[in-house]
């Protein structure tokens, strides 16, 4: 089965990782701020974190991969997308670091981008999965407690 289901999914992939390059690729790559560095590295290890958690069953596409399950434990407790989380807070410490409008730009359009795919992922969990609505109500997208 392939990977993207629909031209929706490959097109918000692309755009995510178009913007990611392109805020790499117009600063530093690892902040030079110690505060900004620990942020940088928890934004990583949260990302590792939820994909253990998931036992490396995950999709970059927001579709469900055959034999989906959904994961409440770790991460998963409080936020419903730790990935996303983790890439906004590994990108949100080079943005700080080494601020330029272009990477702020497309930090905003990665951002757009990501709550597009999380709404449209959000969507095909709920027809998928009786629990997810349920599992919606008492977790947030992508800030514990906030958002």
């Amino acid at each position: 089965m392939p990977v993207f289901r629909t031209y929706k999914s490959l097109l918000l992939v692309l755009l995510q990782f178009i913007f990611i390059g392109i805020i790499f690729a117009t600063g530093r790559v690892f902040p030079s701020n110690k505060f900004l560095a620990v942020l940088f590295i928890t934004g990583i290890s949260a990302g590792l974190y939820a994909i253990i958690i998931m036992k490396f069953n995950f999709n970059i596409a927001p579709d469900l991969k055959n034999g989906a399950i959904l994961i409440f434990k770790g991460p998963y407790r409080y936020i419903r997308h730790p990935m996303y989380t983790s890439v906004l807070t590994v990108l949100l410490s080079l943005l700080i670091d080494d601020f330029s409008l272009i990477r702020l730009i497309f930090y905003f359009g990665l951002a757009v981008v990501i709550i597009i795919k999380m709404k449209y992922e959000e969507n095909i969990l709920m027809a998928e999965f009786e629990d997810y609505k349920n599992y919606m109500s008492g977790t947030k997208r992508l800030i514990p407690f906030i958002y």
